[in-house]
């Protein structure tokens, strides 16, 4: 486990499991007026059923061979999301877990995730893996949901 300082707040790189006990050593390192963020340090994410694979160290999105360019917040949103497959996760979660900040019009997510979906089927052949969820927020699934 390591631990990062920014000015906004900590980030704290944890084990897919942890023990309730390092948990709660963390949670003793960490002032009560300050902000956390849990990062599970989890390399490749695989969606197999897709097929696709998030690298999250490399910054790679890709399917059997073939790579889809994303910008930082691109690849950010996506990872978010991913590792948090199917559930939904609203405009404000999103901004504020993929992006780092929640102030300013949350539907700016909308053109992000609009822009990942329209990458992934002209690139990957992978229909809307993001769906909007109306009135609540996005969801990533894990498995397909359309065909292209």
């Amino acid at each position: 486990m390591s631990i990062e300082h920014t000015p906004e707040y900590r980030e704290i790189v944890v084990p897919e499991i942890i023990s309730g006990a390092e948990l709660e050593q963390l949670a003793g390192q960490v002032p009560t007026d300050e902000s956390v963020r849990l990062i599970l340090d989890k390399a490749v994410l695989d969606f197999p059923a897709y097929p696709l694979t998030i690298n999250t160290q490399n910054y790679e999105v890709y399917s059997r061979d073939v790579h889809a360019r994303t910008t930082k917040i691109e690849f950010s949103i996506l990872r978010f999301l991913a590792l948090r497959a199917d559930a939904v996760q609203d405009r404000v979660s999103i901004m504020g877990g993929a992006i780092g900040y929640t102030i300013g019009n949350p539907h700016i997510v909308d053109v992000h995730l609009t822009q990942i979906n329209k990458k992934m089927e002209q690139t990957l052949g992978i229909v809307r893996p993001i769906r909007n969820i109306r009135g609540v927020g996005f969801i990533f699934d894990s498995e397909p949901k359309y065909e292209k």
